[in-house]
């Protein structure tokens, strides 16, 4: 009996300890579970101020796209404002071509003085809004190198000046007889003005500040303004010049629409008596055909780059548009291919005008 209760009591005490080391079991089980537990969700600094950091970005690239918008809202008002006052010069000048020639000091001399001030201090505005837009442009560049790719909907919110940070990559050939300017469509090239005698630039005292008409664009609107400076100065046939006709009002014109357009250098020839560059609308009593195709053949054939050779073309093909046909036809028996510009007027000026010793009476 003795040996049976010692057994039983054996038994007692293994189940106890067997209970309390399960008990003891689950317990480190349920600790190490919590231990696993709660170590995600400790704090990183470093992820938030990742995060952080990352969100002021956003919000101040956001800022930058918020004031890009009125920026380029203002270049494209004070861009109207320059064509809206160029569009009232032109009228005024073709209203009154004579204003070109105007003395000093009278009334149509101050008006175009104006038109040109107005002018030059509206396209100031308009490189000083360009100048502000292309340094938000620059930060904004900057902050999405720091942020990395965009996603779609960054895209999407900042399409527009995708758009325009890419048209500010192409950089225009610089003309000898011109420059660049910066427009809404990026830099583009300019041409016209008087030249200097090696046709090296232009000369110092020609306008460094082209009209809009000047420019040779790049973009969808060249087509147009190529029209527009080759169409002649006449809508219908019967305005066109007649033989007969007043040479010097048709040469005063169209010296004026050259101005406008950009083609009026190629007009210029060297006169050897006053060793100056003159227009040869002005001046053609001092030049023959044969002097200016000897100076093309010796000098300026070999001079031109391609914006005074297709001025040269643009040029011819507005002259011709400008007289009439019966006058055409002289000239194209008369002319050889590939001629100048500036040869084949002084063909049509040995043509109209008297041949008689009144001739260089304004020379």
């Amino acid at each position: 009996g003795k040996d049976i209760l010692k057994e039983q009591d054996s038994k007692l005490r293994y189940k106890k300890m067997s209970d309390e080391e399960q008990l003891t079991g689950t317990q480190d089980e349920t600790s190490q579970t919590k231990k696993t537990e709660t170590v995600p969700t400790k704090s990183d600094p470093s992820t938030s101020a990742k995060t952080s950091s990352e969100h002021d970005l956003t919000i101040e690239a956001d800022e930058i796209y918020e004031d890009l918008f009125i920026k380029t809202s203002e270049v494209k008002k004070a861009i109207t404002l320059t064509e809206t006052i160029f569009e009232q010069y032109q009228e005024y000048t073709t209203d009154n071509p004579e204003a070109q020639r105007a003395p000093a000091d009278s009334e149509m001399y101050n008006k175009i003085q104006e038109f040109q001030k107005k002018y030059e201090v509206a396209q100031e505005v308009v490189n000083s809004l360009k100048e502000q837009e292309s340094r938000l442009k620059a930060h904004l560049r900057a902050l999405n190198t720091i942020q990395g790719p965009k996603t779609s909907n960054d895209s999407d919110a900042g399409s527009q000046a995708s758009s325009n940070r890419i048209r500010n990559n192409y950089s225009p050939v610089k003309p000898t007889m011109g420059g660049l300017i910066e427009t809404y469509q990026g830099p583009e090239a300019w041409t016209g003005g008087k030249p200097t005698s090696d046709w090296l630039t232009l000369d110092l005292k020609a306008k460094k500040t082209p009209l809009p008409t000047q420019i040779r664009s790049n973009s969808s609107k060249a087509a147009t303004s190529m029209l527009k400076r080759t169409e002649g100065l006449f809508s219908d046939d019967k305005s066109k010049f007649q033989h007969g006709e007043d040479l010097d009002y048709f040469c005063l014109r169209i010296e004026s629409h050259f101005e406008k357009h950009g083609l009026d250098t190629i007009a210029y020839r060297f006169d050897q008596h006053s060793s100056e560059m003159m227009n040869l609308f002005k001046h053609y009593p001092k030049f023959t055909s044969d002097v200016v195709k000897k100076q093309n053949e010796d000098k300026y054939d070999g001079l031109y780059d391609d914006f005074d050779n297709q001025n040269d073309k643009d040029a011819t093909e507005c002259f011709m548009n400008s007289i009439s046909e019966e006058l055409r036809k002289e000239l194209l028996i008369r002319s050889e291919e590939n001629m100048k510009f500036s040869e084949l007027f002084m063909i049509f000026i040995e043509n109209e005008r008297p041949q008689s010793g009144e001739l260089y009476d304004t020379i």
